[in-house]
């Protein structure tokens, strides 16, 4: 499925609002009968859809950071999985528990499958798109069940485990509420966007619906005489 970009919601606000400059020159020549057509309607109309724009805007600075937050707690993984395997070097666990420590610390690293959710990321911040959180997720998980495995081996019970399981507990921590911020940025995010697109495109009398129906009271009752008409006739609209 595509999506219409930010920049294409953009323009449609800004060629709305050439629209009124055009329709102003026109004077008193300009008088529709139709309520949702008078000027002051349109002002209104121009100022509401400004304001949800700038409300998207916002909220994209702020899932941006909350992403970008999330992205700087995990980028120390790496140096943090050497450590345990260190000590798991070190130790005299089976096997079998070293394998499975090294599985999961490949999980909680993610791989490309972290790269792939940053490109994710970027569509969701360019398109009016649902980001999928599956990875970071499922890396969490993984790292939970990392704690466990820890805490329940021979490695745990000695005092360097000890200490090892405490950074860990914290490091869960942070990196749980670094998701929670993300859902909650991403659901604001996700309401700004709903109600942009309400106003531009879906609910009755929607700014785009509305222009057409402007070009066409233009078109059908003054025609051509004026030296905005075709100004006003090259105005375009995305729809959403």
């Amino acid at each position: 499925m595509e999506f219409p970009s930010e920049t294409s919601h953009a323009k449609n606000v800004s060629n709305f609002g050439s629209l009124l400059i055009s329709i102003e020159v026109l004077g008193e020549f300009y008088n529709p009968q139709k309520e949702g057509l008078k000027l002051m309607h349109l002002k209104t109309l121009h100022r509401q859809a400004k304001s949800v724009m700038q409300g998207v805007a916002l909220s994209l600075g702020v899932y941006a950071a909350a992403v970008e937050s999330r992205k700087k707690a995990w980028e120390g993984i790496d140096v943090l999985a050497k450590q345990i395997l260190d000590v798991y070097e070190k130790s005299e666990e089976e096997s079998s528990q070293k394998q499975n420590l090294s599985s999961l610390l490949n999980e909680v690293r993610g791989g490309g499958v972290a790269v792939a959710e940053q490109v994710a990321v970027l569509q969701t911040l360019k398109f009016n798109a649902l980001l999928s959180r599956l990875s970071f997720e499922k890396r969490l998980d993984s790292f939970e069940e990392l704690i466990l495995l820890v805490s329940e081996s021979a490695v745990g019970a000695s005092e360097r485990g000890k200490l090892l399981i405490s950074s860990l507990n914290a490091l869960q921590s942070n990196f749980r509420s670094k998701t929670i911020n993300v859902k909650l940025a991403e659901a604001a995010l996700n309401t700004a966007r709903y109600n942009r697109d309400a106003l531009l495109y879906r609910q009755e009398n929607n700014l785009v619906a509305v222009a057409e129906e402007v070009k066409n009271y233009i078109k059908n009752t003054l025609g051509s005489s004026f030296s905005q008409y075709l100004q006003i006739m090259d105005t375009t609209f995305i729809p959403g």
